[in-house]
């Protein structure tokens, strides 16, 4: 759910070793810096079963690199509770992240892609057709990064002549 244009509400499902686990919160992007192509975002939710909680903080960069653009993502996660124990003891969050960190990646490449393609019509991305997230869970999330990316990279190739992104 959008609640406004840096605050999302969702929720997630997570298996963490033996359990099933659905986090209901929020995600709020702390800052947007168009200059530096750089965004902060903080998220927190909780199990609904009561189980515990966790708080993440992701910073999204864009650099420049021959022939497109480089992202770095950098995140620090805590988990509490019940559910802590499990992560902890199943190693399953280093997985889980790359998990998320490798559908994040496939889902950028594809908006990337479609981006390009209005970029080389020299129209403004009036509509590009979302790519949906195989997450659902983190779908918000992912719209509005990759939202504020297509704006970022839409920016920096109009100021170098309409150049590849």
């Amino acid at each position: 759910e959008i609640l406004d244009e840096e605050s999302f509400k969702g929720k997630m499902r997570v298996r963490l070793g033996p359990v099933l686990v659905e986090f209901a919160g929020t995600a709020r992007f702390e800052s947007i810096d168009e200059t530096s192509h750089r965004a902060r975002l903080r998220a927190s939710g909780n199990d609904t079963k009561g189980r515990g909680g966790a708080t993440a903080r992701a910073t999204f960069s864009l650099a420049p690199e021959p022939g497109g653009s480089k992202v770095a993502i950098e995140t620090d996660l805590q988990i509490a509770g019940m559910i802590a124990q499990y992560a902890r003891t199943s190693g399953v969050i280093a997985a889980l992240s790359q998990q998320l960190v490798d559908e994040f990646a496939r889902n950028l490449g594809n908006e990337i892609g479609a981006q390009k393609a209005v970029l080389a019509s020299q129209s403004p991305p009036t509509r590009v057709a979302p790519v949906p997230p195989a997450l659902s869970g983190f779908g918000f999330l992912w719209r509005a990064l990759l939202s504020w990316l297509k704006r970022s990279l839409w920016r920096r190739a109009r100021l170098k002549g309409g150049r590849d992104a």
